[in-house]
C-alpha cells in the first residue's frame, strides 16, 4: 500500500481507492478511485505549466504492469502517461523536486515534458529495482529483473508482494546529484567507484 505526504496531508493507496490523512493516520477519508492494477509508487506534488501559473496539486500513480498514471484534479480523472513508456514493469516511482522518475524493468526514465526519456545508469542497463531520494541527491538500486513474484494473500484479501531474485548479490547502488545526468556507483564493498557520464563508464 504505497504512501505520500504533501501539505500535512497523507496519503495511502487501498486496492482500489485513494485515502487521505490530515490528523498523522488517526483517521483517514475517502479521497478517489483509482486505475486498477497493482500499485507500486504514489507521488503527490506541486506543479505550475505554461497554461496555468499558479500552483496545483498534481499525483502521480504507479502500476506496475500499467504505467504511471497522473491526476491534476484530485484524482477525479487519471490520465496514462504512456509517451516513451510502453510494455515495461514498473518497480518505483520518486521525484527530485517537479522531475519525476520511474524505475523498471528495463532501466530509469525521467519525464519530460510528458515524455519518458530513458537514462544510463550503468552499462549493463539492469532492471531499476528501488529508487531513493534526500533533498536533490538520487539513488538507485539496480540489479537482475526479478525471476518470481510471489503473492501473499491475508484474510482481508490485500495482497503481499515479495521479489525473488536468483543473484540478490549481483543488486548494486548508484548516486546522482544532477537529476541522472551522471552517476557514481557506492555499493558497499565494491573495488573503487564507477562513474558513468553520457553513456560512458570510467573507473
Amino acid at each position: 500500500m504505497p504512501m505520500a505526504e504533501y501539505a500535512d496531508t497523507l496519503y495511502i493507496v487501498s486496492t482500489d481507492k485513494i485515502f487521505a490523512s490530515t490528523n498523522n493516520g488517526e483517521t483517514w477519508k475517502l479521497l478517489c478511485s483509482r486505475p486498477e492494477g497493482h500499485a507500486v509508487g504514489l507521488i503527490v506534488m506541486n506543479e505550475t505549466d505554461k497554461h496555468n501559473p499558479q500552483p496545483r496539486p498534481v499525483m502521480y500513480l504507479a502500476l506496475q504492469t500499467k504505467g504511471v498514471f497522473r491526476s491534476t484534479d484530485a484524482g477525479a480523472q487519471w490520465n496514462p502517461l504512456e509517451s516513451g513508456l510502453a510494455d515495461e514493469t514498473v518497480y518505483a516511482v520518486t521525484a527530485v523536486g517537479n522531475t519525476v522518475f520511474a524505475g523498471t524493468n528495463t532501466g530509469l526514465y525521467r519525464l519530460n515534458s510528458d515524455i519518458w526519456e530513458r537514462l544510463p545508469v550503468h552499462p549493463s542497463q539492469q532492471a531499476i529495482l528501488s529508487l531513493t531520494v534526500l533533498e536533490n541527491n538520487l539513488y538507485v538500486v539496480t540489479g537482475p529483473e526479478p525471476s518470481r513474484w510471489k503473492f501473499l494473500e491475508s484474510i482481508e484479501n490485500i495482497a503481499v508482494q515479495i521479489h525473488i531474485t536468483d543473484s540478490p548479490n549481483s543488486e548494486r547502488v548508484f548516486h546522482s546529484i544532477d537529476l541522472g545526468a551522471s552517476w557514481t556507483e557506492i555499493t558497499h564493498g565494491s573495488q573503487g567507484t564507477h562513474t558513468l557520464k553520457r553513456g560512458a563508464c570510467a573507473s
